[in-house]
């Protein structure tokens, strides 16, 4: 379990059950994985000066796939690396279990903080609710279409991604996704953590997609 606390600091604290010495579980609020290689990996560069918002990126990648006659049914997963030009967010403000007693849920808060130049890491999927969703299975997609607080359906474009932010850790517009990715790990000061709001935008990025041809409950 991570959560913000209430103190202001903006540093997560982490929770880890350890009822059993065996293997470590891990216990996440986007609970997805993705199995099989990226189909694509995009090079995106923004056109406009302010950078290009994640729903627009999506529909981008949504219409090309069309055009391309890719096997796109309507589905796709992301993975991106890329430079930040407007963060916008979702996290919790207080601890989920209020120490009062209180059990009324606490609302998540926006944050637009600015962290324009730094590396964003970031993974999601994208939902065209105009295409044949009829293949998948319906108890499976209705899971992953659980109602979002703010920043989930858009014009019938259902979006849901999770990114966190680095300093420290260039673009370096020759490094694959991959390596990108690792560097931010490996070399980058880990800065905020949140679910992202549609309207986050970034100057570049490299994006791997992969389209999705089912969805499994485990």
């Amino acid at each position: 379990m991570i959560w913000l606390p209430a103190g202001g600091h903006d540093t997560p604290d982490f929770f880890v059950p350890a009822w059993d010495a065996g293997e470590v579980r891990a216990y996440t609020a986007f609970n997805l994985s993705l199995e099989g290689a990226f189909n694509e990996i995009a090079d995106v560069g923004a056109t406009d000066e302010d950078g290009i918002a994640l729903d627009a990126l999506y529909r981008a990648i949504f219409a090309l796939a069309k055009e391309r006659k890719r096997d796109c049914r309507g589905i796709l997963a992301t993975a991106i690396w890329g430079v930040v030009a407007d963060f916008k967010g979702m996290g919790k403000k207080r601890s989920p279990a209020p120490m009062n007693g209180d059990s009324t849920p606490v609302p998540e808060n926006r944050t637009a903080t600015n962290y324009s130049g730094y590396s964003i890491v970031a993974f999601g999927i994208g939902i065209d609710r105009s295409a044949d969703l009829s293949g998948y299975d319906k108890s499976a997609l209705d899971a992953i279409l659980a109602p979002q607080p703010e920043g989930g359906d858009t014009n019938g474009l259902y979006l849901h991604n999770h990114g966190a932010v680095f300093r420290n850790a260039p673009w370096d517009p020759e490094a694959d996704l991959i390596k990108g990715i690792e560097r931010c790990f490996a070399d980058g000061e880990f800065v905020d953590m949140r679910h992202l709001l549609n309207t986050t935008k970034i100057y570049r990025a490299k994006v791997g997609i992969a389209y999705i041809s089912a969805i499994k409950r485990k």
